[in-house]
């Protein structure tokens, strides 16, 4: 996932290619079976940043023009589909759809919370 980020980051793949991360994430009550407070700290460093890039689709700068486009056999923008379960797990299968189900609801969500979450997100602090 972190290299499929850092391409997209770069423009290499399209941010379609990384799974949806939901930077609204950060707003969820400690009681709900996923909060911050129950992520690994070296994990919690890294998500919080994660979050708002995703939800930027945050563009790096790349002043060399460097690109690795010649790793694709088809151009990576024509990819379909990049998320897929490759050991066939039925865990796996549930992220995809979980995936699926937040690619198609995440443009639906209130631009002031995605506000709000991104507020959160730069203001966390990982040690709690």
């Amino acid at each position: 996932m972190f290299t499929r980020f850092a391409l997209a980051l770069f423009g290499e793949v399209p941010w379609r290619a990384v799974p949806v991360m939901p930077v609204e994430i950060m707003l969820l009550p400690q009681w709900f079976f996923f909060h911050m407070s129950k992520v690994a700290y070296w994990s919690r460093t890294v998500i919080a940043p994660l979050l708002v890039l995703y939800a930027l689709k945050a563009r790096a700068k790349n002043p060399t023009g460097q690109h690795i486009r010649e790793l694709f056999i088809a151009p990576p923008e024509q990819h379909r589909p990049y998320n897929i379960n490759p050991t066939g797990a039925a865990v796996g299968d549930a992220f995809l759809l979980l995936d699926k189900a937040l690619r198609f609801l995440e443009p639906m969500f209130p631009k002031g919370l995605r506000r709000k979450a991104i507020d959160a997100a730069v203001a966390f602090s990982p040690s709690g």
